[in-house]
């Protein structure tokens, strides 16, 4: 179809209205559009055929904007992403914060000036050294345990000896 068809049966040209532009592609090099007529057939034509300049910006418009929406779309969840991503990487994520229980203390030693406990988690076989801030809060008595189990206590009628308790 095109703006001004002639007809086989008489030698006038017939008027052919857009209502509105649907589409834009490039075909072959051109531009063509794809137009709704007034009465609602729908078709693709090249743009240097096309008298509805006015149609045309006005779809050309609502493009650029939908873009400009996009990508500011595009960049808010890009940049929450990130955000997300850095303080997920930030501090790694110990056993506490995955939601594991602690089952036992096997050991402890200094690491950066701290006490770290050698922390072995319920239900899986998993290790970890946990700081001594952070297990003396979620798991007191294990704390405590742990020390009890490895103090040393020494005899008082022989102080040579240490003994076990």
């Amino acid at each position: 179809m095109s703006t001004s068809p002639t007809t086989n049966v008489s030698e006038e040209e017939e008027e052919w209205i857009v209502e509105k532009v649907l589409d834009k592609r490039s075909c072959k090099g051109q531009f063509e559009y794809l137009l709704q007529w007034k009465d609602n057939v729908t078709s693709w034509e090249l743009a240097d055929s096309l008298s509805c300049q006015d149609l045309i910006d006005e779809f050309e418009d609502q493009q650029r904007q939908l873009a400009v929406k996009r990508q500011e779309s595009v960049e808010t969840k890009s940049s929450s992403k990130k955000k997300k991503r850095r303080n997920s990487t930030s501090e790694p994520l110990n056993g506490f914060d995955r939601g594991l229980e602690p089952k036992k203390i096997l050991g402890a030693t200094h690491k950066n000036g701290e006490i770290m406990f050698l922390m072995k988690w319920r239900n899986t076989d998993e290790y970890e050294l946990v700081p001594s801030s952070i297990a003396n809060i979620k798991c007191p008595q294990l704390v405590i345990q742990f020390y009890q189990d490895h103090s040393v206590w020494s005899d008082a009628k022989n102080p040579d000896s240490p003994t076990a308790s």
